[in-house]
């Protein structure tokens, strides 16, 4: 393994954590690789180890899509993060106009049924 080698999996175990097996794929990933894995009771350990709540601690992946741990209500705080992160996206490339368009054919909020119009 080359210097380059090294500090590349260096970087991915800082962005991504401690996981070999989740470290392989993700390197295999960028590779743009798509081999399964042959030992299946390796990914099963990985996937368990990836899930754990602490897994994220002191990664850049935890700062940056973590979710907000060793808070009372997280759930309330999730919900809220996951609702920001769509109201977002759907705000950002099309504009609050469109927004409010979505929201109108859902039903939400339409001031044309508080007032007794029907859209033609």
């Amino acid at each position: 393994m080359n210097g380059t080698q090294i500090n590349c999996k260096d970087e991915l175990v800082k962005e991504f954590g401690g996981s070999k097996e989740f470290i392989n794929s993700v390197s295999q990933a960028l590779q743009g690789e798509t081999d399964c894995p042959t030992n299946l009771s390796n990914s099963l350990e990985a996937a368990y180890q990836v899930a754990e709540c602490d897994y994220e601690s002191n990664t850049n992946r935890g700062e940056k899509v973590g979710w907000l741990y060793g808070s009372k209500s997280k759930d309330v705080l999730i919900g809220l993060m996951i609702h920001k992160r769509v109201l977002l996206s759907l705000i950002e490339p099309t504009g609050l106009s469109r927004l409010l368009l979505i929201r109108r054919w859902a039903g939400i909020n339409d001031p044309t049924k508080k007032m007794g119009h029907r859209p033609t």
